[in-house]
């Protein structure tokens, strides 16, 4: 008997979210593409795009947001997975690598997943993430020196 493993050996082609911001360099800007479940950055110049990296993500991305907290020297990216896993990454300038800043899993044990997709809006001002994953619920990540250590945001049921 016979038994095959059949898996796709290319990386994803189609642009899920795309972001202009300043994440790996102060003075450049960068051009930050996800596709699926790949994480792209590229420097963005006057006439071309120049690779910086190229990252897998382990888990389709549903939501991805830039944005740079009081202090910070660089924006931070903030992304969920279709499975409620989230994580909060910077760049390295010294390393040229990605590091993972927070991580968790924003999942709850009640509620219907939102019907037309997650949504993640952050707080002009830096101070909290709002999420909608479930129909019906509003998840709150505080964010910031005033957040305690902890991953896990508080609910509050969403205004109908």
């Amino acid at each position: 008997m016979s038994y095959n493993y059949v898996v796709s050996a290319h990386k994803p082609t189609s642009v899920t979210h795309a972001l202009v911001g300043s994440f790996t360099s102060r003075t450049e800007l960068n051009l930050i593409i996800c596709k699926s479940t790949r994480l792209e950055a590229h420097t963005v110049s006057n006439d071309s795009l120049r690779p910086v990296f190229d990252v897998p993500i382990y888990g389709r991305v549903a939501t991805l947001q830039l944005w740079r907290p009081a202090g910070e020297p660089l924006d931070l990216l903030f992304l969920t997975t279709e499975r409620h896993q989230f994580c909060v990454l910077a760049y390295d300038e010294r390393s040229g690598e990605i590091v993972t800043r927070a991580n968790g899993e924003l999942g709850e044990r009640v509620g219907r997943p939102a019907e037309h997709g997650q949504i993640a809006i952050i707080d002009p001002a830096c101070r909290l993430i709002a999420l909608r994953l479930f129909d019906g619920l509003l998840k709150i990540l505080p964010v910031g020196p005033a957040a305690s250590g902890s991953a896990a945001g508080s609910s509050a049921a969403a205004a109908g």
